[in-house]
């Protein structure tokens, strides 16, 4: 499965959704790995820089722009992972 936007955040104020929370939108996605392993999903595809959002100048990236990666997200990828991992699936 793709869940992309399982980490996703939009860093730009000016086009992050109202009442957006990239915590409160991963635990949702961990909280739903039981019933896609119950529906014969495995593995999961998660995306560091997220899907395509419906807006344009989002901020949605992993990634500083040196390269390094963003502590926060990659704290919520360790929580997916985690999870997955629990739930005898891979990420």
């Amino acid at each position: 499965m793709r869940a992309a936007n399982a980490i996703f955040d939009d860093e730009n104020s000016q086009t992050k959704p109202s009442g957006f929370s990239a915590d409160s939108n991963t635990n949702e996605f961990i909280n739903n790995l039981g019933a896609y392993k119950a529906s014969g999903i495995w593995a999961v595809t998660v995306g560091l820089q997220g899907g395509y959002p419906s807006y344009e100048n989002a901020a949605a990236s992993a990634f500083n722009t040196d390269g390094t990666l963003k502590t926060a997200w990659m704290n919520r990828l360790e929580r997916v992972i985690n999870a997955a991992d629990n739930n005898g699936m891979i990420v």
